[in-house]
């Protein structure tokens, strides 16, 4: 897998040319996979094959079970700078619940073990919103969470996914998802406790201390260009193509190792509208928002008198920012983001 990794990113050496590569994301449990000799051997054929800037953002994304002292100066030898980890909680309860392979105390030794190793900027998931906690609570949790000192928080509420345990057990009543309106509240504290520590909480779903927002995750939110490598892997050209590797891995092998006439992409073109919501989408999930002038100029497309109208509603209800030009989303209106965007949607 590894050398049709490297010829893959040989193959579409085409797609880069006159780019600078800004950031480098290694998620989907890869440096868990990855030998050590694997993964550096891997990094060091993408830098020789590609124009890196200066102090790229490196980010490899783990489990806390997975870490070990050794791997993680290994990854720091390898040019990792940041790590995201999969501590979704500090409390043994809520994880054993969740199906997670860690304990808490794992999860604060890998911390413990990036800093050791020299990684200090450090990203960690927490999940709300599932009410699961026993003699604790939420905010106890999370100010565990912080006590540790990450940089960077990703907070997502619980959702059920179709074909999962959870949904099962939904479906036989043997567990009743936690109200929305609590959920709600536990989005907002999370918001206000963050903020008073320091951080900024400049995503939807991220927080991050001043200069700690993941580079990264925020082109995607940009609209900028990106590249995916490997299976299942997503790309978008910064115009109007997204396109996405196949899951299947004999196929992929076979395209880029043994150059077989196999089909491993889909591709798909997008229309000025498409491209104009998904700006809407993507920049009211972010802290700066989106700017009217800019999609009035890039897809010569104006808001109607129903969006205007529905701008103004949603501005004089507290659930939006808006000066004239710039939109975006209070927290309260990113708790209902879904009915603003079903208002302003072309």
């Amino acid at each position: 897998m590894v050398l049709a990794l490297k010829q893959e990113w040989n193959d579409r050496s085409g797609e880069r040319v006159g780019k600078k590569i800004t950031s480098l994301y290694f998620g989907g449990g890869t440096p868990s996979i990855l030998t050590q000799a694997q993964l550096h051997d891997l990094v060091h054929h993408l830098r020789q094959h590609g124009d890196f800037s200066d102090n790229f953002e490196f980010t490899i994304e783990v489990n806390p079970d997975d870490v070990t002292d050794t791997l993680m100066k290994s990854w720091k030898d390898a040019g990792v700078n940041r790590i995201s980890l999969g501590i979704q909680s500090l409390d043994d309860h809520v994880l054993q619940w969740m199906n997670r392979a860690h304990s808490a105390d794992q999860a604060r030794n890998a911390i413990m073990m990036a800093k050791e190793s020299g990684i200090d900027n450090i990203s960690v998931d927490f999940i709300y919103g599932h009410g699961q906690y026993g003699s604790g609570n939420m905010l106890s949790d999370l100010m565990q969470l912080m006590e540790l000192n990450p940089t960077h928080l990703s907070a997502y509420a619980l959702t059920i996914e179709k074909k999962t345990v959870l949904h099962h057990q939904v479906k036989n009543r043997e567990y009743r998802p936690l109200e929305q309106e609590k959920v709600a509240a536990e989005f907002l504290l999370i918001h206000d406790t963050l903020s008073k520590l320091g951080m900024n909480h400049y995503e939807l779903s991220n927080y991050a201390f001043p200069g700690k927002e993941s580079f990264h995750n925020s082109q995607y939110w940009k609209g900028s260009a990106y590249q995916g490598i490997g299976p299942s892997a997503h790309s978008f050209n910064g115009l109007n193509t997204r396109s996405w590797n196949l899951s299947n891995n004999t196929l992929y092998i076979k395209k880029h190792l043994f150059h077989e006439p196999v089909k491993v992409q889909e591709m798909e073109i997008l229309t000025p509208i498409n491209q104009a919501n998904e700006y809407w989408m993507t920049g009211l999930r972010t802290a700066d928002g989106i700017q009217i002038n800019h999609f009035q100029n890039q897809w010569e497309l104006s808001l109607s008198e129903y969006q205007l109208e529905k701008i103004n509603k949603w501005y004089k209800s507290q659930h939006l920012n808006y000066d004239g030009n710039r939109i975006n989303c209070t927290p309260d209106g990113w708790m209902v983001m879904d009915a603003i965007l079903s208002d302003v949607f072309f």
